[in-house]
């Protein structure tokens, strides 16, 4: 058994009506790998805030995306809600990765053909008016000590199940 070099490496291709918003993320380093992980799962678009156009030049996302910025297709958005409407208008389920009050456990959430992931930022998550608005929040089960994980990599897992369910 050995390696195979990326050049031989084929990747399966989908048609799946998936978006990804991050609300204000702060850092590049997730940022980047989120482009990376949409790339691998074949999100159709990614949304992040304007605010968040800086990061975009620091030489720390460059490095984590490695390159996969170029593949996604990317859309800043100024107000949350407005991107909501405008995606419930064209039948987009809006699913928050939050742990809350009604949140469902991943294992339990079954994804429509249209979704649109949110994510929040990093120290305080989501807002709690993105949070009532939401279509449903999922979380994911944990079983160590700690109560939260990284936003990238609970985007990855969560991805996962999304395109899994659907292919």
């Amino acid at each position: 058994m050995k390696q195979l070099p990326h050049d031989l490496i084929n990747n399966n291709k989908h048609n799946l009506s998936i978006v990804l918003i991050c609300d204000k993320l702060q850092s590049p380093a997730n940022l980047g790998s989120i482009f990376r992980i949409a790339d691998a799962f074949g999100v159709a678009k990614l949304y992040i805030h304007q605010n968040n156009t800086n990061i975009l030049n620091s030489n720390r996302f460059k490095k984590t995306a490695r390159h996969s910025n170029q593949f996604i297709e990317l859309t800043y958005y100024n107000d949350f809600f407005t991107l909501y409407k405008s995606l419930k208008n064209k039948h987009f389920e809006s699913v928050a990765i939050e742990h809350c009050d009604t949140s469902i456990a991943l294992a339990q959430t079954k994804f429509k053909d249209n979704t649109a992931l949110i994510v929040g930022n990093e120290i305080s998550g989501l807002s709690d008016d993105i949070l009532k608005c939401v279509d449903k929040c999922v979380h994911i089960e944990m079983y160590g000590q700690n109560t939260s994980m990284n936003v990238a990599q609970a985007a990855a897992i969560v991805l996962y199940e999304c395109v899994n369910q659907q292919l």
